[in-house]
């Protein structure tokens, strides 16, 4: 698959011309397909900071439980912190990747390994 994204605000497609979006399309140039889907994110992720900064009141400080201790909950909880809505994830209670993976990300304090709905809301009140 190939995606191509056409920026009004410069007359242009993201990641390439007219000649190397027919390369990739052709199937013969791989080089091209991948600098077309790397620029198709990077506009989409200016996209959405730009709606972000419009839509969400200022200062906003939103918080994040992610709840388990699986490679599904780390998964998420990476998706969910690339949000600029998004000031924190935490994961309770987290793994070992989610305890390392930085920025946004942090594993709960204090849950002792514990998932349960008790443990949960104690936290919900804690971050509150």
């Amino acid at each position: 698959d190939v995606v191509a994204v056409f920026d009004t605000a410069s007359s242009s497609f993201a990641g390439g011309d007219a000649k190397s979006i027919l390369s990739a399309l052709s199937g013969d140039n791989a080089e091209a397909s991948a600098a077309l889907a790397s620029a198709a994110l990077a506009s989409l992720s200016k996209l959405d900071g730009l709606a972000a900064s419009q839509l969400s009141p200022a200062g906003r400080n939103d918080i994040v439980i992610i709840v388990g201790s699986g490679g599904r909950e780390h998964a998420l909880a990476v998706a969910v912190a690339r949000s600029p809505l998004v000031s924190q994830v935490v994961c309770c209670p987290g793994n070992g990747g989610t305890a390392v993976e930085g920025g946004k990300i942090s594993n709960a304090e204090g849950v002792n390994g514990k998932q349960d709905n008790d443990t949960v809301l104690a936290l919900v009140k804690r971050l509150g």
